[in-house]
């Protein structure tokens, strides 16, 4: 197949459909706003290093991002933790590692010695476990909350386990949130196979991955990028897409256009008559976003030896030194990272005041916080994350084809059967790109 294909959006979308096109011989280019790939998955500067906005982690039934890196030599980019560490504020930690037992009975002894949970929890935890592994998942959506009475778990249980997974990995607060996107969460995860639980973290900053890493390779094999370049317009004529027009007025044919930014951007590129004559694409238009906050601290000293830290029963949901991050050559400045998820209300009285009551929780988990110097403190948050996984939510994200003839969109908001995660990014680029060369995902 040839033509030319262009894609509106330099996120790990559009990254991965022209990942997927270039191979057939198809001419890619991507239009991207900023000056440096990768989207939400980004970094900003902070002295002479490159710092990532909020941590991203991959999980280890993501399988789809850890291909797409491979295939471009960039795996190892990625560093495993087979453990997670689970904190308390009493200053106990908790490994949560596989063992080598037949599944799912592997994460059975991490359940088994979770100092946090109660004899009480680990029981009603594993009937729940059971019946989610056992029993087919409805058709119909339900509040997670509603499932969670069903279940009878203890608040421990709820507070302990199923609230703090879910917030981590859904980006939501288990109260709100939807059952069928939570039980894809445990059953991907704890109840997959070993490893599928395991977290990977990248070894370098998000930017040097995407941007120089994945978006340099991809050049290399003939992709074109066009680097602060915003589209002003998409060029509609006869309902088919022929091409874009840029804000200082270049018009680029095309004769596929691949839309992959969010949802709440398309006002600025549609033409206002478009978007009537296309209901379908009314679709996504009500999705809710929720935010991630990141407070970044360098202290003249380490918290910990740990990796990273789950901090059960915070504000702070958790805490990352994986790499020590320099504001400046010779820095001796130790970087820690706390990650709050569906930060909306923790940021109601101000960054300040966030920052203030994170630094006096830290210190119930790690005393050493008690007398450590705070040098530097950058409170990071990004209000459009994700998209808000509740009820029904799935019925509200499109697919890849459109009714408008040219136009594909990609973007980790699209239905894709995953949360609006890096892996739901990838997979909504590869979808988009097998419509445009009519082959089904085989993977």
């Amino acid at each position: 197949m040839t033509g030319r294909v262009l894609i509106v959006g330099g996120g790990i979308a559009g990254l991965a459909a022209a990942a997927e096109l270039l191979p057939s011989g198809v001419g890619v280019e991507i239009l991207e706003a900023r000056d440096r790939l990768g989207g939400r998955a980004g970094s900003f500067r902070m002295g002479n290093t490159w710092v990532d906005a909020c941590q991203h982690v991959n999980l280890g039934c993501c399988s789809s991002l850890r291909e797409l890196l491979l295939r471009f030599g960039l795996e190892k980019e990625l560093i495993r933790q087979k453990t997670i560490w689970f904190c308390t504020k009493d200053g106990r930690v908790s490994p949560f590692a596989a063992f080598p037992l037949p599944e799912p009975l592997h994460l059975a002894p991490a359940f088994l010695r979770a100092h946090w949970l109660s004899w009480k929890d680990k029981w009603g935890i594993a009937r729940a476990l059971d019946r989610l592994r056992r029993d087919p998942l409805p058709k119909v959506d339900r509040p997670l909350a509603d499932w969670l009475r069903e279940t009878e778990q203890t608040p421990g249980a709820i507070e302990g386990l199923w609230g703090p997974v879910v917030i981590s990995a859904l980006n939501e607060p288990w109260q709100t949130a939807s059952f069928l996107s939570a039980a894809k969460v445990f059953r991907e995860g704890m109840l997959g196979p070993k490893g599928s639980f395991e977290i990977e973290l990248p070894r370098a900053s998000l930017g040097e991955l995407f941007d120089d890493g994945l978006g340099r390779r991809l050049e290399e094999k003939g992709l074109i990028v066009h680097r602060g370049t915003r589209v002003r317009n998409l060029v509609v004529d006869k309902e088919k897409v022929l091409g874009v027009r840029t804000l200082d007025g270049e018009y680029l044919a095309a004769d596929t256009v691949i839309l992959a930014i969010p949802r709440h951007q398309w006002s600025q590129v549609f033409p206002p008559s478009v978007l009537d004559r296309h209901p379908d694409l009314e679709m996504g238009e009500k999705i809710d976003w929720a935010p991630i906050s990141a407070l970044h601290l360098w202290l003249d000293r380490p918290l910990t030896d740990l990796p990273h830290a789950a901090l059960v029963g915070g504000e702070g949901h958790w805490l990352f030194r994986h790499r020590n991050i320099a504001r400046f050559p010779g820095d001796r400045a130790h970087y820690h990272q706390i990650l709050l998820s569906a930060s909306g209300s923790a940021l109601e009285n101000g960054s300040e005041a966030l920052l203030g009551r994170i630094l006096l929780e830290l210190g119930e988990y790690f005393p050493t916080m008690r007398k450590a110097e705070l040098l530097e403190a950058k409170v990071v948050s990004e209000r459009r994350a994700t998209i808000r996984p509740t009820v029904g939510f799935d019925r509200m994200r499109p697919g890849p084809k459109t009714s408008l003839r040219g136009l594909l969109l990609a973007g980790d908001w699209t239905a894709t059967g995953w949360p609006s995660t890096m892996e739901g990014a990838t997979r909504s680029g590869w979808a988009a790109a097998q419509a445009i060369l009519g082959t089904s995902p085989n993977r």
